[in-house]
């Protein structure tokens, strides 16, 4: 639920950690051949609701300078791995490869979870693993703010026309008040979203380079889960 917070000045707050997190099955790790595995882990990053309100490199900005508060929102991560492999096994990592796969339509990590699985499948079935040993990828799916398990979720779960889901978001966002409401479902701009994609993609760029001296990043648009050609 949506909440006005104060934002404390200290990096290790606004990151919960990384958990195991289970597949759109239900399982929590996927088999592509003997004995090579997949796992998926998830966490939440907290970001400001208003990305012109607040700069987390800096820790300032008009309105928190002013405030010293701000409206938060938790971004729901997932990355994909092989199980031997980074972030897990780190022994003999040399260059990490994160890519992030950013969908389309509601921009749900849900349909890209496939579309993850199979490019790691690919790297396994070519021998790219064996062949760059020292080179290992990790598959991000990117979460709009509002879908799926970001929080706060905006939703419509009753409507069946663009005028009730509206009504409906207002209603049901935060149902204690229509201006906060709003205030959310504002928030959901494109420039928002591109800031949470920079804010993520550097967040991974800097836990990479924690453990391995070279971090390279791709990202790959999709459409409802599907590649964009």
């Amino acid at each position: 639920m949506y909440e006005r917070l104060v934002f404390i000045l200290n990096l290790c707050s606004v990151v919960l950690g990384w958990y195991s997190c289970p597949f759109n099955d239900g399982s929590f790790n996927k088999t592509i051949e003997n004995n090579v595995t997949i796992e998926s882990e998830c966490m939440y990053l907290t970001s400001p609701l208003e990305w012109n309100e607040f700069n987390p490199n800096t820790f300032d900005g008009l309105y928190f300078n002013s405030t010293k508060s701000i409206s938060l929102t938790d971004l729901h991560m997932r990355r994909l791995f092989l199980s031997d492999l980074p972030p897990r096994n780190t022994s003999t990592v040399k260059h990490i490869i994160n890519y992030w796969l950013v969908n389309g339509g509601g921009g749900s990590q849900f349909l890209m979870e496939a579309f993850g699985i199979s490019m790691l499948k690919q790297i396994i079935w070519n021998n790219y693993h064996n062949i760059y040993y020292q080179s290992n990828p990790i598959m991000y799916l990117f979460q709009y703010r509002g879908a799926g398990l970001s929080k706060p979720s905006i939703h419509c779960h009753t409507a069946t026309t663009w005028i009730d889901c509206a009504r409906e978001l207002i209603r049901t966002t935060v149902p204690e008040s229509v201006n906060e409401s709003l205030r959310i479902i504002h928030s959901i701009s494109n420039q928002n979203i591109a800031q949470d994609l920079q804010y993520q993609i550097q967040y991974s760029i800097n836990q990479s380079n924690l453990i391995c001296p070279t971090t390279s990043t791709y990202i790959y648009g999709l459409s409802q889960g599907m590649r964009k050609i």
